[in-house]
Order: C-alpha cells, then sequence, then structure tokens
C-alpha cells in the first residue's frame, strides 16, 4: 500500500556482486553517476490504495473508458507517443496544419508532426495537441462507431476530443476516447509505416497499446 504520508522517490546507480553474468564486474574507473531524462508516478484514484508508476503499470481493472483512472502528463512538456506493436510514432500526415488532416503512424524523426502536448482538462480527460498546428486529435464526425477515422480538428470543447489515458501491461498506455469509449488504434493492427489510425473497441490488441515519452 502506498502510504498518504508525505514521501519522496528515489533513484539509484549502483554495482553488484555474484551477477556478473548480467551486470558484467565493477572495473574501479566506471563512473557511477547516473542522469535521469524524465521519471513519473501515477497517483492512485479515489479508492484505490494500489497504484504503479511507469516501471510497473499492470492494467487499467476493466475500465478503460475512466478518467479517474490513468497518468499525470506535465502540459509544459510535449511527447512522442510511440505505437507499442510497431515502434513507430503517431503522425499528422505531411506536418498538415489543416483541420481534417489524417492521423497515421510513422517512423519517428523528432519533427514537430510527431509530437503532442497532453493537455488535463478540468473534467480529468486529455486533449491530445499537434505541436506542429496546435489541433487535436479527434474523432471524424464525432462518430462512435468501430472503425471511425482519427485526424486533427480545433478543439471545440467536444466529448470526441477528448481522452482518458490508462496504464497498460510494460510501461505502456491505452488512450481512450470520452464520447465512444473506444481505443485508440492502428487499422488492422497494420506494423507498416503509414498505417491509418482509428478508433476500435479494446481487444486486448498490442497495436492499441501506446509508449508516451518526453519528446527530444
Amino acid at each position: 500500500d502506498i502510504p498518504s504520508t508525505p514521501g519522496k522517490i528515489m533513484m539509484n546507480v549502483w554495482p553488484g556482486r555474484g551477477v556478473d553474468e548480467w551486470l558484467k564486474p565493477f572495473n574501479g574507473r566506471t563512473g557511477l553517476t547516473a542522469y535521469y531524462d524524465w521519471a513519473s508516478y501515477d497517483a492512485p484514484s479515489a479508492g484505490n490504495s494500489v497504484s504503479s508508476g511507469n516501471s510497473g503499470n499492470t492494467g487499467n481493472s476493466g475500465n478503460t473508458g475512466s478518467a479517474a483512472q490513468g497518468a499525470y502528463f506535465d502540459s509544459s512538456k510535449s511527447y512522442k507517443i510511440i505505437n507499442y506493436n510497431s515502434h513507430l510514432s503517431l503522425d499528422v500526415a505531411y506536418g498538415s496544419k489543416n483541420n481534417g488532416a489524417n492521423v497515421l503512424r510513422y517512423n519517428y524523426n523528432g519533427y514537430n508532426n510527431q509530437k503532442w502536448v497532453l493537455e488535463k482538462q478540468a473534467n480529468g480527460y486529455y486533449i491530445i495537441k499537434s505541436l506542429s498546428s496546435g489541433k487535436v486529435l479527434s474523432i471524424a464526425d464525432s462518430a462512435g462507431w468501430d472503425g471511425a477515422n482519427v485526424h486533427q480538428w480545433d478543439y471545440y470543447r467536444n466529448s470526441s476530443q477528448e481522452w482518458s489515458i490508462v496504464p497498460a501491461k510494460n510501461n505502456t498506455y491505452k488512450i481512450v476516447n470520452r464520447n465512444s469509449g473506444k481505443l485508440l488504434s492502428v487499422s488492422w493492427g497494420s506494423k507498416d509505416a503509414n498505417a491509418n489510425i482509428e478508433q476500435y473497441k479494446d481487444v486486448n490488441g498490442d497495436s492499441q497499446l501506446w509508449w508516451i515519452d518526453v519528446a527530444k
């Protein structure tokens, strides 16, 4: 159980003994300083005493549509959103800044159309905003069906533009549309670059899981 009293997060780097087959023996010269690019902690939701950080997410307790569950992201940073199935990045096609520009998946090159700002709203849901265009991930025509297309659009406070971000396996997240309850997914579970992004019911597929890391 995580205590309710104030605490702190500690990280360390260490040499070990008896594990030379994987750690390698300490040679007395290797530096013993570690630098961390970033760290995050997912606070427990109300009534839930168990919470895991990014290094220990184990699932979403069967409720992928709840904004009360999920992770905290810093809206002052931009993030890359990488598909677990293919290791390819969420991408606005051709770097377009237009409403309706398609969202697909492509090799991560560090361009602004592959970087996203995650802004939590007062209702507990996130908007996922392209750093390049300032437009947000939206479901075309606010559709509720499986296979509805995902594109970018100006944010107009519609529930089809809002998402919960729920911890899943292996440090990944499920990204769940508020309006439909369906997941941000890769069409047909494809591993190809330029594969289309859509919403689809939760089938526990790897193409519905996403790594979210601070963009460089």
